[in-house]
């Protein structure tokens, strides 16, 4: 039953693109001419570039022109997808939209699909005459596995700007608002297409399957968002609003002053009232309980990391001496490293660094934190298999090194990448009864109550490592 409204819903919104000569005009002339164009260009210029260059242009720009020429149509859809929603609340049709019986799930589908239709059609025909042309025209037939991984990006870059477009349609009150918004979901996609480009010109093709890949997680991420917070009342209810600080103020409050279990629950209860002991023994619990997933997918990103870096190190050992590692901790060694570091300066730069876990991780989806410090621990790992490769006890120099600060610095950064992860995640699937908003709100407050506990590891790992590790270093290496 939802199969066939999503359908119907599909064919009508299809068939008034398609009727609308002043949308369809425009997008089939435009999506067109463009691949005609570059055929022109490269006819006519390409003999003297080749003279220039030395060398046979054709052979780069060619494929950067069929995904190009793939590329400019997709883009359609993100304009298309901008006023899905918001657009039928300006023409004054939304009501007789979100009366028919769908459910909010299909709705939101529904929608997807169309804004994707037109848009993909007009991108296969222009790739396809785009290869047709060069083949033709310029007696340089492309391989049909090139023309089809064209097509396959051309396709998974409009996937995401949809899904993107979708989220920001039906969460602004107008279209001025959601084409302003997609300002965000335009730069980090012109960024994707250079450097598929980038990776064209230069003929590194074994990279762009890859690419297709991390698109495709990128498309399910905010497919599942989108479907997720999508509600059909709220558009009707949606106006013009500014930021009231206060009133962030005050729900950021009243998450800290609430138990982390009652708010992912969604239960309306009174909390008891917020003292040290409560914090120490129901906040923090709970908080590690409702986080344990991203506590063990943590550990285990370092781990991995600490892994792979340990035989990297091993397969390409560097050639180095112990007089050169001496030569590198700086004039004299490490013995004038005992006592001459600053505290303070390991202290800032970590609180930097798991600063930037909780900033990127709203907008990687909590993927960010996992990357740092998975790459971290690479490099930890990789000290660790140089040593090993010098004669070096392994565990004996990660004993000496690492571990006297590592132990409080490493853990201060699980928590908060764990934490950071949980908050990216509650964006694209935030506890019931909570929107996006007050999911990230509610995710900041469980980091504050566990922010004076990361300070605190922080500070003694800064002390650690500035007086106590060198001095280590050296009464057991000399």
């Amino acid at each position: 039953m939802q199969a066939r409204l999503v359908w119907a819903l599909v064919r009508r919104e299809v068939r008034d693109s398609i009727t609308d000569w002043r949308i369809s005009a425009p997008m089939t002339s435009l999506s067109l001419l463009l691949p005609l164009l570059m055929l022109v260009g490269l006819r006519v210029a390409a003999p003297a570039l080749s003279n220039i260059a030395g060398m046979d242009v054709k052979l780069a720009l060619i494929p950067f022109g069929t995904l190009m020429a793939g590329f400019f149509p997709s883009s359609f859809s993100l304009i298309v997808a901008l006023e899905s929603f918001v657009g039928e609340k300006e023409r004054n049709t939304l009501e007789s939209l979100l009366s028919t019986p769908i459910s909010d799930q299909a709705l939101y589908l529904g929608k997807v699909i169309a804004s994707l239709v037109p848009p993909l059609l007009l991108s296969y025909g222009a790739t396809l005459l785009f290869a047709w042309g060069v083949g033709a025209w310029l007696g340089f037939p492309l391989a049909p596995l090139l023309v089809a991984l064209m097509m396959v990006l051309s396709t998974l870059v409009a996937l995401v700007m949809v899904a993107g477009a979708v989220v920001v349609s039906s969460h602004t009150a107008s279209v001025r608002a959601a084409n302003l918004l997609a300002s965000f979901i335009i730069l980090p996609m012109s960024m994707v297409v250079t450097v598929e480009s980038l990776l064209i010109v230069t003929d590194h093709l074994d990279v762009l399957p890859w690419i297709a890949l991390e698109l495709v997680v990128v498309t399910a991420i905010l497919l599942r968002m989108g479907l997720r917070v999508f509600r059909r009342e709220e558009l009707l209810a949606r106006g013009q609003a500014g930021l009231d600080v206060r009133l962030v103020g005050r729900s950021l409050g009243r998450f800290l002053l609430a138990l982390p279990a009652d708010v992912e629950s969604g239960a309306a209860v009174t909390p008891p009232p917020f003292t040290l002991r409560r914090l120490l023994t129901r906040d923090l619990p709970q908080i590690g309980w409702l986080n344990r997933v991203p506590l063990i997918l943590t550990a285990a990103a370092m781990l991995a990391g600490l892994t792979v870096g340990y035989a990297y190190a091993l397969r390409f050992p560097l050639d180095l001496a112990s007089g050169q590692m001496q030569v590198s901790a700086g004039p004299g060694g490490v013995e004038t490293l005992v006592g001459a570091l600053n505290p303070l300066t390991f202290f800032v730069h970590n609180l930097r660094s798991l600063g930037l876990y909780v900033l990127l991780a709203l907008f990687t989806f909590g993927a960010a934190p996992l990357l740092f410090l998975g790459f971290t621990m690479i490099l930890v790992g990789f000290v660790l298999g140089q040593a090993a490769h010098l004669g070096l006890d392994p565990f004996l120099f990660f004993a000496v090194t690492i571990l006297p600060h590592g132990l409080f610095e490493l853990t201060a950064a699980l928590l908060t990448a764990a934490l950071s992860v949980k908050l990216g995640l509650s964006v694209m699937s935030p506890p019931p009864g909570l929107s996006v908003g007050q999911a990230v709100l509610a995710g900041l407050a469980n980091l504050l109550k566990v922010a004076w506990l990361v300070l605190a590891l922080l500070i003694v790992a800064a002390v650690i490592e500035a007086w106590v590790t060198p001095a280590l270093v050296t009464s057991v290496y000399g």
